[in-house]
């Protein structure tokens, strides 16, 4: 998966929703079981005490989001009151436990803390994911062997937003007329010829004594 923006093409109904819902959820945790998340933790060195927002609930959670046209923060927390399978927390924290109880407290509605664990998840675990996926989904293309590894590149450049630490890490544009206000960074993806699927997206500044061209990606 690159990040792209997907959608049904045409709503077929709340049964054909549904469907397509569990068809993701199956096949990410068939891709992405709890097991790996504590096995990526582990190698990352990061510690995940028990809580709502695990490394595990927060990634179905973005993906959830960019699988929809209109995807927001408000429509993955829906995602996560609507009901969740109990895989995702082998081990529940006493809010799960109280919020699944009859008359319990039930979980907040509020965006801040999905959002804050999106800022906080680990971006070795998330390479991590990135790369298993992929691999668990060429294998199970079940492609001709004899076929040859190749791959095709899609690189652009992204304005992103204005803040010090980014101008410094990814210099704005100069030219004639001064600097120019937003950082810019360089995307390269690479897609296999056969089925589409993305690696892991490399990146660096478009600008400055670190300047990366599309090959050096």
């Amino acid at each position: 998966m690159d990040g792209s923006l997907v959608s049904r093409p045409t709503p077929a109904g709340e049964a054909t929703g549904t469907c397509y819902k569990a068809d993701v959820s199956a096949l990410f945790h068939q891709i992405l079981p709890c097991e790996f998340f504590q096995a990526a933790l582990w190698k990352a060195k990061v510690c995940e005490n028990n809580r709502v927002y695990t490394s595990a609930v927060v990634v179905w959670l973005m993906i959830c989001q960019r699988l929809q046209a209109q995807g927001t923060l408000e429509s993955a927390v829906l995602e996560l009151l609507g009901g969740l399978p109990s895989g995702f927390w082998p081990m529940p924290c006493k809010r799960l436990e109280r919020a699944a109880g009859e008359g319990g407290t039930r979980l907040s509605q509020q965006t801040g803390a999905y959002n804050r664990a999106r800022q906080e998840l680990s971006l070795p675990v998330v390479e991590q994911c990135c790369d298993h996926a992929f691999q668990q989904l060429i294998q199970q293309a079940e492609l001709a062997p004899e076929r040859r590894l190749a791959f095709f590149f899609d690189g652009s450049t992204v304005r992103m937003p204005h803040c010090e630490e980014l101008v410094e890490a990814y210099p704005p544009t100069t030219n004639q007329h001064g600097v120019s206000h937003w950082p810019l960074l360089r995307l390269l993806v690479a897609h296999d010829l056969y089925t589409g699927l993305a690696l892991r997206p490399q990146w660096g500044p478009v600008n400055g004594s670190q300047a990366v061209a599309n090959r050096a990606c």
